[in-house]
């Protein structure tokens, strides 16, 4: 089988919520376990994380409230998906990792809904936010960011990027972003 069906069949096995040794997941897809610790990390560049307990009873496991990147699927993705069931590239495992991030779509709320479509724009025009963000230390703050990505972790969504005042790349949470807007630069 190609690399995306055993990782989409890594996933699917983990997803059963309990954790799994390597050599059973090996077993499972009938390959060696290094491809497995391949599989894992190329899941991690696509951007789903597989966590992992050390020792004996160890091995790996999903957490399902754990990162996932969100993005919207097209039909052009769709074709894209079919192409990659004969190969393993780029575009490929990007698409790979918008589906598994389909079920997370449907439990946001309408006001992150909102940002999600702003933020969204935002990155694919290549345009940059301001936006007013309360620190979880409860400082507020203006910002001009980057977006690059989403993530949601134990249900909460959040903003990936490049944050021009401080000079790197942070996350803000959805729920700490009081207002926003395209930024348009003087």
């Amino acid at each position: 089988m190609s690399k995306v069906s055993n990782c989409f069949k890594m996933l699917e096995l983990l997803s059963l919520g309990r954790v799994f040794s390597i050599s059973e997941i090996a077993n499972y897809l009938e390959v060696s376990p290094r491809m497995i610790r391949q599989y894992k990390m190329e899941l991690e560049i696509a951007g789903v994380y597989i966590s992992s307990i050390r020792g004996m009873h160890g091995g790996y496991y999903l957490d399902l409230s754990s990162i996932y990147p969100v993005r919207g699927i097209s039909k052009d993705d769709l074709k894209i998906l079919l192409k990659a069931l004969s190969s393993s590239d780029q575009e490929a495992r990007h698409v790979v990792h918008k589906i598994e991030t389909l079920i997370l779509e449907e439990d946001i709320s309408v006001g992150d809904k909102r940002k999600y479509s702003c933020f969204s724009k935002a990155m694919n025009e290549g345009k940059l936010i301001k936006l007013i963000y309360h620190s979880s230390k409860g400082n507020i703050r203006e910002r001009i960011v980057e977006p690059l990505d989403f993530l949601v972790y134990n249900k909460t969504w959040y903003l990936l990027g490049y944050c021009q005042t401080k000079k790197g790349l942070r996350r803000f949470r959805f729920s700490g972003i009081e207002k926003y807007e395209i930024f348009i630069s003087d």
